[in-house]
């Protein structure tokens, strides 16, 4: 596993992420719609953690950098979004939980201490076991 900022992609690590995308979604996503999406906010880019198989990325949880209000200070929180394993390499939480877990501490370094997210059925009761531990 590995964890990079989409400033520090690769164009085939987009490609592969999309591909990923449109995989586990069903719905495709461009290279333009990728940027738009992990670019545009306050920090200029995300946080993706990549889980890889022959240095293909067979898994992804995402971070996006967002800047909030949080009493009377400026703060910079995450938004987990677009979580997906591929198929065949589902079964075990803790794979989910280690794909995080590698997001987190990207994210401790750069100062960001909270990270929230809205997770659909399919992940809801993983998070809520798993994340929450």
């Amino acid at each position: 596993m590995i964890v990079k900022k989409t400033n520090m992609l690769s164009k085939d690590e987009i490609h592969q992420y999309c591909n990923l995308f449109h995989n586990v979604f069903g719905k495709r996503m461009t290279v333009t719609e990728f940027a738009k999406k992990y670019q545009n906010n306050v920090s200029g880019y995300s946080y993706h953690s990549f889980m890889l198989d022959d240095n293909k990325i067979v898994g992804s949880y995402t971070v996006i950098p967002h800047e909030y209000k949080f009493f009377d200070n400026n703060m910079i929180f995450g938004l987990s979004v677009d979580t997906m394993i591929k198929e065949e390499y589902r079964g075990s939480p803790f794979v989910f939980k280690k794909l995080a877990n590698n997001a987190y501490m990207e994210l401790k370094k750069d100062a960001i201490p909270f990270v929230f997210g809205f997770p659909n059925d399919n992940v809801y009761l993983v998070r809520k076991r798993i994340l929450a531990i």
